[in-house]
């Protein structure tokens, strides 16, 4: 969600998406096969993600990357990745709802982070991992 919010809003910065809790199973697979109601609440957006494929973070992306956004707690994520100083934490474990509703109102949280990543971005240019 993140990756395809952050490029619907950002004008000129680029982000990929890579997650930190992967499956091997879902790996390099496309979201549309995993997980349906991502695909819906971007829907509701107007943003098609059907085509999007799932990967795993690694190290060397960390590398690449100018910027990355973790949306989970520091704690669950790699000792590569808690101690650089690339990493900006949007913790949004306290999400509530059941169902769609509940993917509906993480998206809603995660564009209202984006737009202000995009506004302090706004002067610089990065290359962003979510």
């Amino acid at each position: 969600m993140a990756e395809a919010l952050f490029s619907h809003l950002s004008l000129k910065d680029y982000a990929s998406s890579a997650g930190t809790h992967v499956s091997p199973e879902n790996d390099n697979r496309l979201i549309s096969g995993v997980d349906n109601n991502v695909v819906e609440a971007m829907n509701g957006e107007g943003i098609d993600v059907t085509k999007k494929i799932i990967n795993k973070l690694t190290p060397e992306l960390v590398i690449k990357a100018d910027k990355v956004v973790a949306l989970n707690s520091i704690d669950e994520l790699p000792d590569y990745l808690k101690n650089s100083p690339k990493l900006e934490v949007w913790d949004v474990s306290n999400v509530t709802g059941q169902g769609q509703e509940f993917y509906n109102n993480l998206r809603n949280l995660i564009k209202t982070k984006i737009l202000d990543l995009v506004c302090r971005l706004n002067d610089s240019s990065y290359n962003i991992v979510h």
